[in-house]
């Protein structure tokens, strides 16, 4: 036996054979009341009949990806936002991402509620400012505001909306960064499904 992801086939075995019983005077047929074929065996089906056939139909059409990105505002945020819409296309759907961060706790009010509504404020500002509508016109988008780190929330959106793969910008602030940590580091590390990181390099105009 063989088996595939869609298709299970099975090996043709050959068929056992049977002794067949003694026959009565004037009787040439073992079952009288059922159809055989040459071999002895009853058909499957009888003359007359239509069998019924199964179909399996393949769609031609690629499935539509649902990407998720984050986006913060910088050039490596733009790049891969863009990348982002691309891979999404017309027919997929792209989700951007802006996580803040949360001000202490130690603040207390009204500090604290200060400070989170002017990170809140300004997070829909980038949000609300996003350059899809000149850049890549007809993509399907809906952007998520999430208050904490920045990797956790992206996955948490990635894991709400079952996105395909994830997208995001590297800083590319060299190897200090690298092992402090960073968004793109953290989700390499801690993401359930494929990451893209956009490099600094990518961006960088040519001399």
């Amino acid at each position: 036996m063989c088996e595939s992801p869609t298709l299970r086939c099975c090996a043709h075995r050959p068929r056992a054979v049977f002794d067949q019983p003694d026959l009565p005077q004037g009787s040439s047929d073992p079952l009288p009341d059922r159809a055989t074929d040459n071999s002895g065996f009853p058909d499957r089906f009888p003359p007359g009949s239509t069998p019924s056939r199964s179909v399996l139909k393949m769609s031609s059409r690629e499935p539509t990806p649902t990407i998720v990105v984050g986006y913060d505002g910088s050039d490596p945020a733009r790049a891969a936002l863009v990348f982002a819409a691309q891979r999404a296309g017309t027919e997929g759907r792209l989700f951007v991402v802006h996580a803040y961060e949360l001000p202490p706790d130690f603040l207390g009010s009204p500090y604290y509620d200060h400070f989170l509504s002017d990170r809140r404020d300004r997070g829909e500002a980038l949000l609300r400012d996003l350059p899809l509508d000149d850049l890549l016109a007809g993509v399907e988008y809906e952007t998520e505001l999430i208050g904490g780190p920045a990797a956790e929330a992206i996955i948490d959106v990635a894991r709400a909306r079952h996105a395909d793969e994830i997208v995001v910008g590297a800083r590319g602030l060299g190897r200090v960064r690298a092992l402090l940590g960073s968004v793109s580091h953290e989700l390499l590390h801690i993401a359930d499904r494929p990451v893209i990181v956009i490099p600094a390099a990518a961006i960088r105009p040519e001399a």
